[in-house]
């Protein structure tokens, strides 16, 4: 083969192949990088433009062969080996056609990996600050600091500023702020009602993204409040996301100019955000477990000072006091509906917890203050009833007994007053027996059933309240009830029989009665008629008692020999002991009236009292008087109202006009059972009287034939006419226990004294007297004796008399 053909074949084909394979890669690379010519770098088109520059040499070497015939350089298959080399490369671009692309703009793409890694080592050091100084943070404003400080220094902005969302997420307030290089201290004034107020920070809010404005004047998304304020012409507002919740958002804004935001400064504002968000998390829940703990503090030390207190005026007071001071609140009020805190600003939730569980507390702490006061009411009660139970077994008398029931009533059911009364079958009346609170002079005072509370009470069988007692169609007829608001009633029932009513009486109308208190008053009115059947058992018994004492003392009187003063003394203590009366007094009729001839007891003003015509009246007819009380009775003097009793009964002696009065220091009411036995004790107090003057007269006749059979032998001895005058007139005086004794002859018309013995009797011997005279003269013309129980009653009576 000759050197031309060798050069054609293995030159100039190779060179033409060289060519086209070139143009090829040339055509399918420029489009692509014409598409990417706004980030290719004029390297890249250096590049490029190798793939059609090799063409066209290629092509211009390859004509020159095949015109020439002369292989190129003039070695043949050296130039071969060099045309396959360079054709190389083009058949790894046609053999890997799908990554073509990768040939045009990699000193662009290198770049632009350069600057992502720079950006990520600048977000990367950022995060690194950010996350230092933050893990040195002890509060919000100094987690806030640090990321303002490191978003001015990244952006080169004229303000950042952070700002936090409430619990509610319905407000936003300013953290911390700085404005062109210093504190702006009126951002933590900041106030931004997310739901009304539109801004920045509200779309950030809501949207939890970025949001970014080129010119904030003209945008509606923005506060113009806030714009003012901040002198922004372009903003960014970056959410603060923690635990998927917008707590706060960071806000730029370029004060010196618009700017736009790019991509990578939104990240890295992005990625300084969510660590501080973390942070902020961070610290608010360290913030609020503080806060929870000193809750929680705060919650045990007021519910242990509430749950010390017994009282429930003192839990109140105790729960109000606490509140104020832990929330600091203007007002508070404790209803039965509740705790209701007034403060100028609302209350955060763990404050709201707060009042929660304080309400709830003190509701439970109430609840339980009512129960121990039930509780130690009921035993107060079971303890008054126990004692009022003691008082019924211990006190036998009924006066006594009514009093200590109506005491422990008042006390027990906190009322203002009390009374008893006691119903008077036979006369149709109630009678107070006992008082507390009451006028004692209510004590006595009678009324009809039909009147009053406490007619409804006898009426129905049950306790009955009124509401209203002034009210009331027929009130009790008395001042001592005016004034009373509300009254409880209970009837004294005792084996079927309605023995009187108890009653309380209330003057504030602001209290009623429970059902507790109206079982309680029943209670007691259950014991009230217990004591009333015991006090009634014993007074039956003491009655019987002191009949069988006074008619023993009677018996005795009849069995043994008793002068009459001693039988008047005895039978009038036989009276009182039988009747119940403290003192006793025994008439007798004299010439001058009744008068006093035994007594019992009896004091010395009683005894000088002039007897009232009554009790005249009285002995003389033969009837039964008895005053239940003086001081009322129109029968009684003054005197005798002013005397130191109360009561009196007159039982009139039969046979003689006598007298026996039985004296009550106490009111007495006499029923039908005294008047009988008042009757049996007169009875009794004549034998006896009829038995001793029958004694004194036996003793008088005895002593008499004594005396006279003494006289009679003294006469018999005696030879002197003198002496023998002497020992009759002597031995008169003795046997009739008189003062002065004297004897008178007659002579002619005159009575001479021949002898005297006692009192004058030396100045009357002698003495003369006309036998007319008022004595002498009774004495000789009846021929009998003549006794004057009073000299002084008659006037000339001890003139006409030598004595």
């Amino acid at each position: 083969m000759s050197q031309a053909t060798e050069a054609l074949l293995f030159n100039g084909v190779p060179l033409l192949v060289l060519a086209a394979a070139y143009a090829v890669v040339a055509g399918a690379v420029l489009p692509v990088h014409w598409r990417e010519r706004a980030r290719a770098h004029p390297l890249d088109w250096a590049v490029v433009l190798v793939f059609p520059a090799i063409s066209l040499a290629a092509g211009i070497f390859g004509a020159l062969v095949l015109a020439e015939r002369r292989p190129f350089g003039g070695h043949t298959w050296l130039s071969l080996v060099a045309i396959l080399v360079a054709l190389l490369p083009a058949v790894l671009l046609l053999a890997r056609w799908r990554d073509r692309a990768f040939v045009v703009g990699g000193i662009g793409r290198t770049r632009e990996a350069e600057e992502r890694v720079s950006t990520r080592d600048r977000e990367l050091v950022a995060v690194a600050e950010i996350s230092t100084a933050l893990g040195r943070a002890h509060d919000l404003v100094e987690v806030a600091r640090p990321l303002v400080r490191q978003v001015i220094s990244l952006l080169d902005v004229g303000f950042v500023g952070v700002t936090m969302v409430t619990e509610q997420g319905d407000e936003a307030f300013g953290l911390y702020g700085e404005l062109d290089g210093t504190t702006a201290d009126w951002w933590e004034d900041i106030r931004v009602d997310l739901r009304t107020e539109p801004s920045g920070i509200a779309s950030a809010v809501f949207d939890a993204a970025p949001v970014t404005v080129y010119d904030v004047e003209s945008s509606p998304l923005v506060s113009p409040r806030l714009v003012q304020q901040v002198g922004a012409e372009s903003g960014a507002w970056i959410p603060l996301i923690a635990e998927e919740r917008v707590i706060g958002v960071l806000v730029v804004a370029s004060t010196h100019g618009k700017r736009a935001f790019a991509a990578d400064e939104l990240a890295l504002l992005q990625a300084v955000a969510a660590e501080s968000a973390l942070a902020f998390e961070r610290l608010r829940s360290s913030a609020a477990l503080t806060d929870a703990l000193e809750r929680e503090q705060r919650v045990a030390d007021i519910l242990r000072r509430i749950r010390a207190e017994r009282d429930p005026e003192a839990i109140e007071r105790v729960a109000r006091e606490e509140l104020r001071r832990a929330l600091r609140l203007d007002a508070i009020e404790i209803t039965p509906d509740g705790v209701r805190p007034e403060r100028g600003t609302p209350l955060d939730p763990g404050e709201q917890f707060l009042v929660d569980t304080v309400e709830h507390e003190v509701a439970s702490t109430l609840e339980t203050a009512r129960l121990l006061s039930v509780n130690e009411r009921r035993l107060q009660q079971q303890a008054a009833l126990l004692h009022a139970a003691q008082v019924v077994t211990s006190e036998l008398e009924i006066e006594a007994v009514l009093q200590r029931l109506v005491e422990e009533v008042t006390k027990l059911l906190e009322a203002d007053a009390a009374d008893c009364y006691l119903l008077d079958d036979e006369r149709g009346v109630l009678r107070c027996a006992a008082v507390h609170g009451f006028d004692p002079g209510l004590v006595g005072f009678e009324f009809i059933p039909e009147l009053g509370v406490a007619g409804a009470a006898l009426e129905q069988s049950r306790p009955v309240s009124a509401e209203d007692y002034q009210a009331l169609a027929a009130p009790v007829p008395h001042d001592a009830y005016k004034g009373f608001a509300r009254a409880l009633v209970a009837p004294m029932v005792w084996a079927g029989e309605t023995r009187g009513v108890l009653g309380i009486g209330l003057r504030d109308s602001s209290r009623s009665f429970s059902r507790a208190d109206i079982e309680l008053l029943e209670a007691f009115a259950s014991l009230a008629s217990l004591a009333i059947r015991n006090a009634e058992s014993y007074a039956e018994r003491s009655r019987q008692a002191r009949v069988q004492r006074g008619f023993y003392r009677i018996a005795s009187l009849l069995g043994e020999p008793l002068s009459l003063a001693e039988t008047h003394d005895a039978a009038a203590q036989a009276a009182a002991e039988a009747l119940g009366g403290d003192f006793a007094a025994v008439l007798v009729q004299s010439p001058g009236g009744l008068v006093v001839a035994g007594s019992h007891a009896l004091p010395d003003d009683v005894r000088a009292l002039e007897l009232p015509r009554a009790l005249v009246e009285t002995a003389s007819d033969g009837h039964l008087l008895a005053a239940s009380r003086i001081a009322d009775d129109d029968r009684f003097d003054a005197r005798w109202q002013q005397a130191p009793f109360a009561s009196v009964l007159a039982i009139p002696v039969p046979g003689d006009g006598g007298l026996v009065l039985v004296f009550f220091e106490r009111e007495r009411t006499f029923s039908r059972d005294d008047l009988e036995l008042a009757q049996q004790v007169a009875g009794a107090a004549r034998g006896a009287v009829d038995r001793s003057r029958l004694f004194e007269a036996e003793r008088t006749a005895r002593s008499l034939s004594q005396q006279l059979a003494r006289t009679g032998s003294l006469l018999a001895t005696e030879l002197d006419p003198v002496a023998v005058l002497e020992a009759v007139v002597t031995e008169a005086m003795t046997l009739l226990e008189v003062d002065t004794a004297a004897l008178a002859a007659l002579e002619g018309d005159e009575l001479v004294v021949t002898a005297a013995v006692g009192d004058g009797a030396e100045a009357a011997l002698g003495a003369r007297s006309p036998s007319t005279g008022w004595v002498a003269g009774d004495v000789v013309q009846s021929r009998a004796p003549v006794a004057y129980e009073d000299a002084t009653a008659k006037d000339g009576l001890i003139e006409s008399d030598a004595l």
